[in-house]
């Protein structure tokens, strides 16, 4: 595949959705949106960008290729999205060749000492662009059975994040440890067998 020349204009009507996990690698921005260039219109956002993604595995979905380039948009551009080296859980819009990652849709993944993916919560707030029902999939972890260190240092959460969180962190010495996550493989079975052959819905707000 090769790079958009401009961030892609898909159809709601006839694009797919699919959900895959994925490592990534570096992009470049691409032109800013003609609105911005309009001297009486302010754009808060940096130009969109590219990025290129090894799909390791395709959670929901049809997506035939391994290696991917998708196009997204993001208030603080493109440096912070690239730089977890980890896999990642990505929510994509696919209409033929062009890719779109819907804005902030995608978490980091985790993975236990036996290989098994999960999406590491901090609170009991639904992920909006996963559909409200995947809230079930939630399982207790123990962070000790990970290779990754994933302590929260005191200075990245909130007092907000802190009583709204409840079973959700445990505070040490140092900082909160998570004790929940959604593991991946229930996440794929879950999705498939309730939703193949639709549009994934998003976990709208009350």
């Amino acid at each position: 595949m090769r790079p958009p020349k401009a961030f892609p204009d898909l159809d709601g009507e006839t694009s797919q959705d699919a959900l895959v996990v994925a490592k990534l690698g570096n992009g470049d921005y691409l032109p800013e949106f003609p609105k911005c260039k309009n001297l009486e219109v302010i754009c808060m956002d940096p130009p969109p960008f590219w990025f290129r993604a090894r799909v390791q595995d395709v959670v929901f979905g049809s997506l035939e290729q391994s290696r991917i380039i998708a196009a997204t948009t993001s208030h603080y551009g493109m440096g912070p999205f690239v730089s977890y080296r980890g896999p990642e859980l990505l929510r994509l819009a696919v209409d033929g060749d062009a890719i779109v990652m819907l804005r902030y849709a995608y978490a980091d993944l985790h993975a236990d000492k036996i290989g098994d993916l999960f999406v590491i919560l901090r609170g009991p707030e639904p992920i909006w662009w996963l559909p409200c029902s995947v809230m079930d999939l939630i399982v207790d972890i123990d962070t000790r059975q990970f290779a990754d260190d994933l302590m929260l240092p005191k200075k990245y959460v909130s007092q907000d994040e802190i009583e709204k969180a409840k079973d959700f962190l445990v505070r040490t010495d140092t900082g909160y440890l998570p004790r929940k996550g959604l593991p991946v493989a229930a996440l794929k079975q879950h999705l498939r067998s309730k939703y193949g052959g639709q549009k994934l819905p998003h976990c709208e707000p009350d």
